[in-house]
């Protein structure tokens, strides 16, 4: 937490943290046979930010039989803010179906 100056920050740092090809060696242990998306929920609760993850489909013209995609979302300054778990968008919902989101 001591390299981003918010929640949201944290969120974008992790993200990118374990979307990198050159990832540490104790990035590389957290995710040994676990989910990517739930390492960052679980990291992001730890730091005491409000997180969940939510399953949505990108909208994309033309594309047919898509899977849901994890994603991140985090509660601050009063919203929910969504968040892409491979690029660290921000405020993607215009591009996101989200059928619903997991407890």
């Amino acid at each position: 937490k001591s390299r981003s100056s918010n929640d949201e920050t944290l969120t974008i740092e992790l993200i990118k943290l374990f979307a990198s090809k050159s990832m540490g060696e104790s990035s590389s242990l957290l995710l040994y046979n676990k989910d990517r998306v739930e390492v960052i929920n679980a990291i992001l609760n730890q730091a005491g930010v409000q997180s969940r993850i939510a399953m949505g489909l990108k909208l994309e013209d033309a594309r047919r039989n898509q899977s849901l995609i994890s994603m991140i979302e985090i509660y601050t300054n009063g919203k929910w803010v969504l968040f892409d778990t491979l690029s660290a968008e921000k405020n993607i919902e215009e591009s996101i179906l989200q059928p619903f989101l997991p407890c």
